[in-house]
């Protein structure tokens, strides 16, 4: 079943350093994981294969993460795709416009390894108890 297959992270991040470092991370925790440099690649991917999770920085050329997430909230197949925020953004406001545009988490950088890996696990168990709960 669906618990078996190794779930799929989409890492979006324009820093190549970070987005290296994330997806090492993610990797040697058994996640498959997808890298994009930005959010126009990011929902390229999206469409392309649909990710179980979408870790994601606001900041970045052409199309920013919040943009992103619009996006994919506007489309019927990627909607309720959970996404986790990774960003240098840390204001209380940045915060609440993200929540506001149905983010899933939100974790400010530099993050701790168990603090990410945290984020995506809890997202994942919520979105397995939706599932389970559909089912019934």
């Amino acid at each position: 079943m669906s618990q078996n297959r190794p779930k799929t992270i989409l890492v979006v991040e324009d820093n190549q350093a970070m987005n290296l470092a994330i997806c090492d991370i993610l990797e040697l925790n058994h996640y498959k994981v997808i890298s994009a440099g930005d959010g126009v690649d990011g929902l390229s991917q999206m469409r392309r294969q649909r990710p179980d999770v979408v870790l994601c920085d606001i900041m970045m050329p052409r199309m920013d993460g919040y943009t992103l997430l619009q996006n994919a909230r506007s489309d019927e197949l990627l909607r309720t795709v959970p996404f986790i925020f990774l960003t240098a953004r840390s204001s209380a406001q940045d915060k609440r416009h993200a929540k506001g545009i149905g983010i899933d988490d939100y974790l400010v950088k530099a993050v701790d390894a168990q603090d990410l890996l945290l984020a995506v696990s809890n997202v994942l168990r919520r979105e397995e108890y939706v599932v389970v709960q559909a089912e019934r």
